[in-house]
């Protein structure tokens, strides 16, 4: 495990936890899966909560500082939970917000384009070292293929389907489970959500 890494999951025992959500493709509906968790877990659960996406202006802190670990190193003394929408993100950007993540939720559709497109984030996320703490978010397409052979197919757990907004709040009750309690095992940490 890099130094990084280690800093961050040593930091994370005593301060805010983070969660990236990293697009398979185009129309993932990553961001608009961080967005409904992060405002359920705020208005759910009343916590304090950073939505962070790199969509947005040119200017935004992301852009100016190019040090996204030490932004993200201050978040988490301020917030009880950063939700990181990598939807757009340069690749140094997303390594580094991703180094520093508790977990990261790959979010795909399940149609089989969709899940080729895993098996390659997935390839990506093992030859960086961060394929252990990434789990899928799916949302079901036309011609789905069943959650269980996605995972065979990607090597990756299916944590949630997020189809809905039952879905979507069962997810963040479990985030806000896992963030509340002491640091989970990691048997627990990718249990299926709801």
């Amino acid at each position: 495990m890099e130094a990084n890494q280690t800093e961050a999951r040593t930091h994370a025992g005593s301060s805010g936890s983070i969660f990236s959500f990293l697009p398979a493709h185009g129309d993932s509906r990553a961001g608009a899966v961080a967005e409904f968790v992060s405002r359920t877990l705020t208005e759910g659960f009343g916590l304090v909560v950073l939505l962070a996406d790199f969509e947005g202006d040119r200017y935004s802190p992301w852009r100016l500082d190019g040090h996204v670990g030490n932004l993200l190193n201050y978040a988490r003394e301020k917030y009880s939970i950063i939700c990181i929408d990598l939807t757009g993100a340069k690749e140094a950007e997303a390594l580094e917000a991703l180094r520093a993540s508790d977990a990261i939720f790959l979010v795909s559709g399940s149609d089989a384009a969709s899940i080729h497109s895993v098996q390659e984030k997935a390839a990506w996320l093992q030859s960086a070292e961060l394929s252990d703490q990434c789990g899928l978010l799916l949302w079901r397409a036309p011609n789905s293929v069943d959650p269980t052979e996605v995972e065979d197919l990607t090597g990756l757990p299916v944590c949630s389907l997020v189809d809905n907004d039952e879905q979507l709040r069962q997810l963040a009750s479990w985030l806000a489970s896992q963030t509340t309690s002491e640091v989970p095992s990691q048997e627990s940490k990718y249990a299926m959500a709801g």
